[in-house]
């Protein structure tokens, strides 16, 4: 609602409307890939440290870096669509009151004495 009265309805619409649909796809990413494959690296460590050799390392070197680079795009691409987001919606609030404004002016049909 704060946001609504500062910056204009189409900041608030755009701005709530990006933030549910960021909201559900970074939950989607962390139910379905982040979160199994952090169970699928805990169980190949304990695999590994039971064997004797040290067969199943690389492969969780791998899968630790895969799960720590994908949280970190997921985390930067939150801020950076937030960021331009931030960034274009007042601008389009602005240009929508100044055509609202000027829209009598140009379209008199009638002159006033």
């Amino acid at each position: 609602m704060a946001v609504s009265a500062a910056s204009g309805a189409v900041t608030a619409s755009v701005f709530y409307q990006g933030v549910l649909l960021l909201v559900w796809l970074v939950e989607w990413l962390l139910l379905t890939l982040i979160l199994p494959g952090a169970n699928l690296y805990v169980l190949l460590c304990m695999v590994n440290h039971l064997s004797k050799e040290d067969m199943l390392s690389k492969m969780a070197e791998l899968l630790e870096t895969m799960i720590n680079w994908s949280l970190k795009t997921m985390l930067g691409a939150v801020l950076g669509l937030q960021a331009v987001r931030g960034l274009v919606a007042p601008a389009m609030d602005a240009i929508k009151r100044t055509a609202l404004a000027e829209l009598p002016e140009r379209f008199r049909l009638w002159e006033m004495p």
